[in-house]
């Protein structure tokens, strides 16, 4: 647990905010996972770099753990980790670097076992995955199961993620002035109208259902023009079918797509999920019951693949906030859980 602690801190007082101290971190984590003898391989996209460590230097696995470095940015204090009782503030103490640094002791202390499984540690999962989790996919890395501990805090047994829709809803009018109202067609009120519509579509609730979320309006030029053109950007998350909702939205307005990844769904019956669920069990006192999040993580490039997969965290809470923490003894619980994985695994 000190060693597993340790790493913690260690990757929370570097201020993983961009590439740079990115680089340090994964470096950082190689030296320390050196004497193991497993092969590292280092890849890097538009400058974000990645890091994937197995034991023969291949690229398709049994099961792979995956995790990221980088982090919101935050006061410097918050990089400056704490212990108070049984908790570790700083940032990234549950969002994920606790985690990472398990999962990196868990390879250091297993190596030997040598199982079929990969540790990938990227490096802009805050800033969408693309060049991390996706662009290591693309080049060839795969595997039959894969744990992402970066959600299901408190030990949720996470295997659906929504699926995300980030669209640009656009809607045209007709200019003129602004003390003549009745001389045009104003986009902004035309906006409005169709995004009242549009919701209609959409259910937000907290279950396993299609939500919509209006990020940002934008429209006119002048308080005294009637505006010609009027935009929205609307944060679709939906559960399947994203063609028919779309053809939905596209009967109502005009739209642009900026963002599109599926949704996880891995079978709760999965076997792999099964055994995760028993492993849970064995170490929390009761198995755990496969659930769903609201939101996405590095999965969603998985799950376009078809790769089934599960997520769960220890016990922490305040991610992206200045009061992050982890809670220290979860932390021991976490690891154990992977070690018990992937040893029955072997």
């Amino acid at each position: 647990m000190d060693e597993i602690l340790q790493q913690a801190m260690g990757l929370i007082s570097l201020k993983t905010t961009g590439p740079g101290e990115c680089k340090v971190a994964l470096k950082q984590i190689e030296g320390y996972l050196k004497p193991t003898r497993w092969v590292i391989r280092h890849y890097e996209s538009n400058h974000f770099p990645s890091m994937v460590v197995s034991p023969d230097g291949g690229k398709e696995f049994k099961f792979m753990l995956m995790g990221h470095v980088d982090v919101v940015p935050g006061n410097q204090n918050q990089f400056t980790p704490k212990v108070i009782g049984n908790r570790l503030y700083g940032r990234g103490a549950i969002d994920m670097k606790s985690q990472v640094a398990a999962m990196v002791v868990l390879v250091k202390r297993l190596a030997k076992l040598k199982p079929s499984m990969a540790l990938m540690l990227t490096s802009d999962e805050e800033q969408g995955g693309a060049n991390g989790a996706k662009f290591l996919l693309e080049k060839g890395f795969s595997c039959g199961f894969f744990i992402a501990p970066d959600g299901g805090t408190n030990f949720r047994l996470i295997t659906r993620e929504k699926g995300v829709l980030w669209l640009e809803i656009i809607a045209r009018g007709k200019a003129g002035h602004g003390s003549t109202p009745w001389t045009g067609e104003n986009a902004i009120e035309i906006l409005m109208e169709k995004l009242r519509r549009i919701g209609k579509l959409f259910n937000n609730r907290n279950a396993w259902s299609n939500t919509i979320s209006i990020g940002k309006i934008k429209g006119g030029h002048a308080t005294n023009q009637i505006p010609d053109r009027a935009s929205a950007l609307i944060d679709v998350r939906y559960t399947k079918d994203p063609e028919g909702l779309l053809a939905s939205i596209g009967k109502i307005a005009e739209y642009k797509i900026s963002q599109r990844s599926p949704p996880l769904s891995t079978s709760q019956n999965h076997p792999e999920v099964k055994r995760l669920s028993r492993a849970m069990g064995a170490v929390l006192g009761k198995n755990a019951t496969p659930g769903f999040e609201h939101g996405a993580s590095d999965a969603r490039y998985f799950a376009e693949r078809g790769i089934p997969g599960a997520i769960f965290n220890p016990e922490g809470a305040g991610a992206h906030s200045k009061d992050e923490y982890l809670v220290i003894p979860s932390l021991k619980k976490f690891y154990r859980i992977l070690e018990l994985f992937v040893t029955e695994a072997k």
